[in-house]
């Protein structure tokens, strides 16, 4: 169940912030024990990963899509827990900004923390084809009213989801077979790019 907290006027002041801080598709925002700043996510998607051991093996831990923040935990540990990499072309602008938030404001940034970790589960679970459905609805771009998608690359997707690389592959094509989405353009190389779909139903 989604939790919608009364928004005031500082709201847009929060979430346009002038500072604006971009990563491409692969770049590292930050490693796990950093020290650094919180980031609201403004487009495109993070990826965290815990890194479990000194040889830096990691594993996924999470997602962060457009309203959700990225290293809040700096703010009280003064480190940040997890590896953070773009997914996508990402916008990033720090968080709180100019203005403090209010106390509902942060209690929203925790609600949004729990549900986006309930929905990160529900990517590692239940039928293959299911899984990338929903993955692919998170990367769905806020306000664009022709739903468009901007997906990870395919090894991305396959970690994300616990799938193969082949069985995402098959997922996407299974998904354009049944008319729910439809790729801009067709991927090229070994599932290493980034591409766009129209999502036609959700």
């Amino acid at each position: 169940m989604e939790i919608s907290l009364p928004k005031t006027s500082n709201a847009e002041a929060i979430s346009r912030p002038a500072e604006i801080h971009t990563c491409a598709p692969g770049e590292c925002l930050h490693e796990a024990g950093d020290c650094g700043l919180a980031w609201r996510v403004v487009s495109g998607a993070i990826r965290l990963d815990s890194i479990e051991d000194e040889a830096q093996a990691s594993s996924f831990a999470g997602l962060a899509i457009p309203g959700d923040i990225v290293g809040a935990e700096s703010l009280l540990l003064g480190r940040c827990t997890f590896r953070a990499t773009a997914l996508t072309l990402t916008e990033l602008a720090p968080w709180p900004g100019e203005v403090q938030p209010q106390p509902w404001q942060v209690l929203q940034v925790l609600a949004q923390t729990e549900q986006r970790a309930a929905k990160t589960i529900a990517l590692r679970a239940g039928q293959a084809v299911d899984r990338v459905r929903r993955l692919v609805n998170l990367m769905v771009q806020p306000g664009s009213g022709n739903l468009l998608a901007v997906l990870p690359s395919l090894r991305d997707m396959a970690d994300i989801t616990a799938l193969t690389f082949e069985t995402v592959s098959r997922s996407l094509s299974e998904l354009q077979r049944r008319g729910l989405l439809e790729p801009e353009g067709q991927r090229r190389g070994r599932g290493k790019k980034t591409s766009r779909c129209h999502v036609l139903a959700r």
